[in-house]
């Protein structure tokens, strides 16, 4: 299994609340009165995602907060987020979500959608394999 496999498995139960944390953290980054800092719109949404997901946890609104809480927004983000933000997805949802006179210029959804595809990218080079 690989890495990214291991970081995007959730809970069955905990699928649906990623899909509409996800829809929202969209909504809000594709709004084009919404701001935010980080260079990388992929690191800018999983921020929002993190905040909404600790709001609507379970386990948050029972008055625990813990580090396992924090791991499933990562893993929760990341399997949304390849499942409906990489390869162009993102600008889709984006449209669907949001009426057009609140969202972004197509242009800009465009070049936020380029970093939904980091973590599809590989960090290096894949290795050759060598003849034996």
């Amino acid at each position: 299994m690989s890495t990214f496999t291991k970081d995007a498995m959730i809970k069955d139960n905990e699928k649906d609340l990623a899909f509409a944390v996800y829809k929202e953290s969209v909504t809000m980054l594709g709004n084009k009165n919404f701001c935010y800092r980080d260079s990388d719109s992929c690191i800018a949404l999983y921020n929002v995602f993190r905040s909404f997901w600790c709001m609507n946890h379970p386990s948050t609104q029972q008055g625990r907060v813990d580090i396992e809480v924090f791991a499933s927004a990562y893993r929760a983000f990341n399997s949304d987020n390849f499942a409906l933000g990489t390869r162009g997805r993102f600008v889709a949802l984006a449209e669907t979500l949001i009426p057009e006179a609140d969202r972004r210029d197509r242009k800009t959804l465009v070049e936020m959608s380029r970093d939904m595809n980091s973590i599809i990218r590989p960090n290096r080079p894949a290795r050759r394999k060598t003849a034996a």
